[in-house]
């Protein structure tokens, strides 16, 4: 990260914190100058936040209603936080990879590559489960998750100047006691004792470290409103005939594994991947992309599809059946790494230029246009609890997808 600007500094605090500005304090010029260095930055944040309302008119309005994003509101977690309503627990790590000349200057953290040092830390302190040993690569010189048998992500070398953000536990023991208590008199081992560094085993601490990242997202309604709707009124679910719900009471508990968000430094030109069109230099996608990583697990998930009446309940989005690997391949390129039992994405963002084609009426064919792109991948398994019509309750079945594998990519652009 040596030689990181002032600029590029903000501008990544403002990507990381993702609107959570009122959790930090404006440094002054002589402040950031004494941060800016060879190690990166490091975030500790917590957050929740309320959204009233939000609406989007074009001829009418799109209206979202009570939006709502902070800790898991399940028992077990309501029961730890006491009821704070917190996203807390989590660390950014922020670098701009250098280019290898320095030890560790291009190579950082990726997917569920802490959970690798997490184990050494166990062992370096006397550990010696057979699970940990394993995560940790001391068993065959290549880190193992014992649980599925599979490899766990290693750190990612990334290009000289590409913008890394990471994200992991600010205590990764945090749900077990902290890592003060493992250092001391015992932490949860995971079935009703007490456990330290040196006798946690890695079943237990896994388990301890996946639910250190939870989170819930509300919305009370989704719907539509005519053009003369009074912006701020929370006017869905009304019976109003100007206004339409789509879907309302959608909650989603959730935990997270690694996150990572990557800028590339490519440069600013087009088609460099081959994408220019008819052989045009200068066409095609952007040869600077930003990239978004992730793994998480959705616990309970329920909505009404007010303009179906159909209710579905004790949604899951998981990766515990079947392939248990990830998007990520493995050391030697024989395999998929470890998901730890969460559904993992893989999403792409980037401009692309002259390169959709535009057909309404009155334009010209061939008539390229630029635009945005956004690609996906997923991967994982799906539950469904409970389907039913109306407010009977009465459901109809249970549905249960497994080894899901999901590839999108869409182009946008204005007509």
């Amino acid at each position: 990260m040596k030689g990181l600007t002032k600029c590029l500094l903000a501008s990544a605090v403002a990507v990381a914190t993702n609107g959570v500005q009122a959790e930090l304090q404006l440094m002054n010029d002589s402040a950031l100058g004494e941060v800016t260095g060879r190690a990166g930055l490091t975030i500790d944040i917590e957050t929740k936040r309320h959204t009233g309302e939000f609406a989007y008119k074009d001829g009418g309005y799109f209206i979202m209603q009570n939006f709502s994003f902070g800790g898991n509101t399940s028992v077990e977690e309501l029961a730890f936080s006491g009821g704070h309503g917190f996203f807390d627990n989590r660390r950014y790590e922020i670098d701009v990879a250098g280019n290898g000349s320095s030890p560790g200057d291009n190579h950082l953290g990726f997917g569920f590559s802490s959970m690798i040092d997490f184990a050494k830390f166990h062992t370096d302190s006397g550990n010696t489960d057979a699970g940990m040993l394993l995560a940790a690569g001391l068993t065959t010189g290549t880190a193992i998750d014992d649980t599925t048998g599979l490899e766990i992500d290693t750190k990612k070398t990334y290009g000289d100047g590409d913008l890394v953000i990471h994200f992991t536990h600010t205590d990764a023991w945090q749900k077990g006691g902290g890592l003060e208590a493992y250092q001391t008199t015992g932490g949860d081992d995971g079935s009703g004792g007490t456990a330290t560094l040196d006798t946690l085993s890695y079943e237990g601490f896994r388990d301890v470290a996946w639910r250190g990242l939870d989170w819930n997202v509300s919305i009370e309604a989704l719907g539509l409103a005519s053009s003369d709707y009074e912006v701020g009124s929370k006017g869905l679910q009304s019976t109003s005939p100007k206004t339409t719900t789509l879907i309302s009471n959608y909650s989603m508990n959730a935990y997270s594994g690694g996150w990572d968000i990557s800028l590339e430094n490519n440069g600013n030109g087009f088609g460099a991947d081959g994408s220019e069109q008819s052989g045009i230099a200068g066409t095609g996608n952007a040869d600077s992309k930003l990239h978004f990583d992730g793994y998480y697990e959705v616990t309970d998930l329920d909505y009404y599809i007010d303009i179906a009446g159909v209710q579905v309940t004790d949604v899951k989005l998981h990766n515990r059946r079947g392939d248990l690997g990830g998007l990520n391949r493995n050391s030697d390129d024989t395999g998929y790494t470890s998901s730890f039992g969460m559904l993992h994405f893989k999403r792409d963002m980037y401009a692309v230029k002259d390169a959709i084609l535009k057909l309404d009426s009155g334009s010209v064919p061939n008539d390229w246009v630029d635009g945005i792109a956004w690609d996906l991948q997923w991967k994982g398994d799906i539950d469904v609890g409970a389907i039913s019509f109306g407010d009977t309750g009465t459901s109809i079945g249970e549905l249960y997808y497994t080894d899901m594998q999901v590839t999108n990519n869409h182009r946008w652009s204005a007509h």
